[in-house]
């Protein structure tokens, strides 16, 4: 942050001009611990194809909830140090990233001189655009991080229940009946 001045004046007037103003300049710079955040986890079902994120509910918390899966990688809301770099979930087409690098799907730069061309997805016809949501700060390096890079993300993951495959031997029996119905017009309904 800086707040400064430009003082016009005659030359021999500067210096006492200018003495006038110091103690209203202001530099300051935003560090880490200006922000305080919420804790973010990444949460997924064993087999890693597809995460779900959960926030916690106050600013500073240290707790989330996720109705299923277990937890994978733990960043925060806002860049710490010791989660300094933002993750992105990218999409091109049928193709999904997760991870530090905004430029994933780009089309490789051949020549230093020419453009990135960040709007572009590598492979896909002109028209397929990316798209990124930035799922929070973590940690640059962290294995459990990396293992959801090619993972889908799911916005409603941690909010839905897993449904589990039906048991062999079900906790309760339901039977439903189907009585046919017969209507007639004019005529009060006969169910039989």
């Amino acid at each position: 942050i800086y707040r400064q001045y430009l003082i016009n004046d005659r030359l021999v007037n500067i210096e006492s001009v200018a003495n006038n103003w110091i103690s209203d300049v202001d530099v300051d710079m935003l560090v880490y611990n200006d922000f305080q955040g919420r804790k973010i986890e990444l949460f997924s079902n064993g087999v890693q194809s597809v995460f779900g994120a959960a926030a916690s509910d106050t600013v500073g918390g240290t707790s989330t909830n996720c109705l299923q899966g277990t937890s994978q990688c733990t960043g925060s809301s806002t860049p710490t140090s010791a989660f300094p770099k933002a993750f992105f979930f990218i999409t091109c087409g049928n193709s999904s990233y997760f991870g530090p690098d905004k430029y994933f799907f780009a089309p490789d730069v051949v020549n230093p001189l020419d453009p990135i061309r960040s709007y572009a997805c590598e492979g896909e016809n002109t028209s397929t655009r990316p798209s990124l949501k930035m799922l929070g700060y973590f940690a640059p390096g962290d294995a459990n991080c990396e293992n959801l890079q090619n993972a889908t993300y799911d916005p409603a993951f941690c909010t839905t229940e897993n449904l589990q495959a039906p048991s062999n031997h079900p906790s309760e029996v339901i039977i439903m009946v189907s009585l046919p119905i017969y209507f007639f017009p004019n005529k009060p309904c006969i169910i039989m």
